[in-house]
């Protein structure tokens, strides 16, 4: 076990350097919204799916989560998720995905409309080790481009040690996708991070993540979580710097079983974000 721990932590950064001209991460939750997509490494389980398959490991039970978004406020582009989760027990955790992104301008001649089912899964390899495969089936829509589908693969690692730490890397769209028009093609975007959660006291949580895209910078993010009133009320808080700054924040209120959320996030010179859901847990 002793070899296994030694290994994780120098590939975590190792396996980041060999591959640094590479990738970046993606958006696509309500936490990670107020997070700034610093999910990585987290004890999250349905809110960390599109930034680490192996997040998947982290469901206890039925989870059930839905959550929209306005992107840019004022814009007309807007992104609806659902989600849920099931602990199989010892065959594994496993979880389903539904996004749907759409935006509509009046000289369009249709809309533009992105589709997109996940499944993921997720096993223990070791002690605090874990691994996370995916499979994401693309539909996509745009004005003059027409519309096509593809599908890309993941896989990521957890690795929690000394109870306070979790260690986590993954790629997404390993498989370098490709969606065809009538005239076009394009490489949808590939991404590789890696990150770190440390929770020095209960209810508080540190998290710090980078990853890269090619022809990109690279991008790194920090974020902030702490929960008050016995873990009913929570506050969330993310910014990362790539080409730009971005900064987003939002609150959690746990009542009965659910989870209700809202957030916003800046980016320099656009409209805020606004996104708000609810998870069954």
């Amino acid at each position: 076990m002793k070899r296994v721990k030694v290994f994780f932590i120098i590939s975590f950064w190792g396996f980041f350097a060999v591959l640094k001209g590479a990738f970046e991460d993606w958006d696509s939750s309500l936490e990670g919204l107020f997070l700034n997509r610093c999910l990585v490494a987290s004890e999250k389980d349905l809110q960390a799916l599109k930034f680490n398959p192996a997040s998947a490991s982290n469901i206890e039970n039925l989870k059930i989560a839905l959550w929209t978004k306005a992107l840019y406020w004022g814009l007309g582009i807007y992104k609806e998720n659902f989600s849920i989760g099931y602990n199989f027990k010892k065959y594994g955790k496993t979880a389903f995905l539904v996004s749907n992104l759409h935006a509509k301008e009046e000289d369009w001649d249709k809309s533009y409309n992105e589709l997109n089912l996940a499944l993921y899964y997720s096993n223990g390899i070791a002690e605090g080790m874990y691994i996370g495969i995916g499979l994401d089936l693309y539909h996509i829509t745009m004005p003059r481009f027409g519309s096509t589908q593809t599908f890309g693969l993941s896989f990521g690692i957890l690795y929690k040690f000394y109870q306070k730490w979790t260690l986590g890397v993954s790629l997404f769209n390993l498989n370098n996708p490709t969606i065809k028009g009538i005239k076009e093609e394009y490489n949808l975007p590939q991404s590789l991070n890696a990150g770190i959660c440390f929770n020095p006291f209960k209810n508080v949580y540190s998290y710090f993540s980078i990853g890269k895209e090619k022809y990109h910078d690279i991008k790194i993010s920090f974020a902030q979580e702490f929960s008050l009133y016995k873990d009913i009320f929570t506050i969330e808080t993310g910014f990362s710097k790539e080409e730009y700054f971005k900064f987003g924040a939002g609150f959690i209120l746990k009542i009965k079983g659910f989870k209700l959320g809202y957030g916003i996030e800046a980016t320099k010179d656009l409209p805020l974000t606004h996104a708000i859901g609810i998870q069954f847990r």
